[in-house]
């Protein structure tokens, strides 16, 4: 390591001692407990007002900023919820600026499990692949993933033959392993009963797929506003039913708010 980035590291740590400074930035310089939106938000400025005072600091104001910037974008609908089994996790997975990706490509190549268990792997040599499509939406969607959380990600292909075999739409692609997503999509509602339904429908059916559901709302019809839709999201997620079987909560609402939901 550079001789003058540990100099640099050094005079902060000290410079945020001898000043007395809250930090709160991307690389969780602190541990805090507290996911009170209000408080992130006070310590970026604390930041950028105290840490743009002092010389010899190695850091970028401007990342404050930006950051403050996201929180208030996906935070001014909901900003606390009565989760007991979930943790939000929105702020550590946003990506700060844009992330370098890979395009996502369509893929004949599905891993999963028999009832008893065992590793299957379907590919060209032993299953019949539909043809590869995406549609409007599902296209905004993989847009998002990539530029606000930094996804790398294969396009699921869905299988014909052997018949009902469920095909989750996304290969997220990680370090040490892949996960599998669903993506399910909510448009306008026939009658107020079934706007009340509508993510439950969502949830309903993508637990064929995988126990990872992204819920996207952000459609050219959908009558759900941000709030409503998450109000009924809260509740699926105290529910048993659905909480035993979701690791994972994507919601992508309208005007870029996203918010992201991970079973402790």
């Amino acid at each position: 390591m550079d001789k003058s980035v540990i100099e640099n590291t050094l005079y902060l740590r000290e410079s945020i001692k001898e000043n007395g400074l809250i930090l709160y930035d991307d690389f969780n310089w602190i541990n805090s407990s507290n996911n009170n939106n209000n408080y992130k938000l006070t310590c970026i400025d604390k930041n950028i007002k105290r840490l743009d005072g002092l010389e010899r600091i190695p850091l970028n104001i401007q990342k404050f900023a930006q950051r403050k910037e996201l929180l208030n974008k996906r935070d001014t609908v909901i900003s606390e919820f009565n989760l007991t089994q979930y943790e939000d996790i929105t702020y550590d997975a946003i990506k700060n600026g844009k992330v370098k990706t890979i395009e996502p490509e369509f893929v004949c190549n599905f891993n999963t499990l028999d009832e008893k268990g065992n590793k299957i792997t379907y590919t060209k040599n032993n299953a019949k692949f539909r043809k590869a499509n995406l549609t409007k939406d599902e296209k905004k969607v993989i847009n998002r993933l990539r530029e606000e959380l930094g996804w790398n990600m294969n396009l699921l292909r869905e299988i014909e033959k052997p018949t009902s075999i469920n095909v989750p739409d996304i290969e997220r692609l990680g370090k040490t392993s892949n996960n599998y997503y669903e993506i399910k999509s909510v448009y306008k509602s026939e009658s107020n009963n079934s706007q009340r339904k509508k993510i439950q429908r969502c949830f309903d059916e993508a637990r064929k797929q995988s126990n990872k559901i992204i819920v996207n709302i952000d459609t050219d019809n959908c009558d759900l506003t941000n709030e409503i839709a998450m109000e009924q999201i809260e509740k699926l997620l105290n529910r048993e039913k659905y909480n035993s079987i979701y690791k994972e909560v994507i919601f992508m609402g309208k005007d870029k708010y996203l918010k992201y939901f991970k079973r402790k």
